[in-house]
């Protein structure tokens, strides 16, 4: 009786062991498809996650999940919460007549609003924006945003009636620094 409950206990440790897993590939490593596509990553990567592509020779991790939270896209070491080597797409707003722009709809806003006194948020460090104002009046437009100071050029001035002005700005720390192309 004991001898068989024994030999039960040990048939039962046996199915309790996980199978040992092969370690997943990491970029860098070797492959053979082209444009084949996989997740990896885990313990065996330091917690790292990586979605990687085949170039038919090696994998290469166009995305990271880095253990600390980051994301990088086209970088295997981001340095920030999200870092992107490369090109980014951002999305158009249109703020109708507005004169409030919330920069969270859209990197490129535009307006039929004249030029006057326009109230900024959302404004991101480093981020950078444009904004085109086509009023029906010549105005000069003046910018704001909480705890921003905005530095305009030297040139700044009105804006031409019927046609399109052409912002930019670029956010650097407490400072917004502006450019314009006016006439268009």
């Amino acid at each position: 009786m004991l001898r068989r409950l024994l030999l039960a206990a040990s048939f039962l440790a046996v199915l309790a062991v996980p199978p040992a897993l092969a370690a997943d590939a990491a970029p860098g490593d070797s492959c053979s498809t082209a444009n084949a596509y996989m997740q990896s990553g885990g313990p065996e990567t330091s917690g790292n996650q990586y979605f990687m592509r085949c170039n038919g020779s090696i994998w290469s991790a166009p995305i990271m999940f880095t253990s600390t939270g980051r994301v990088g896209i086209g970088t295997a070491s981001p340095a920030t919460a999200l870092d992107v080597a490369g090109a980014l797409y951002s999305r158009v707003n249109n703020a109708g007549s507005s004169t409030a722009i919330d920069w969270s709809l859209g990197n490129t806003q535009y307006t039929t609003a004249s030029c006057g006194a326009f109230v900024f948020s959302n404004m991101k460090d480093g981020g950078t924006y444009q904004l085109f104002v086509e009023g029906t009046s010549s105005g000069t437009c003046s910018f704001s945003h909480s705890s921003l100071t905005f530095r305009m050029p030297p040139s700044h001035g009105a804006t031409t009636a019927s046609a399109l002005t052409a912002y930019t700005f670029t956010r650097a720390g407490t400072y917004v620094f502006v450019s314009w192309i006016t006439g268009y």
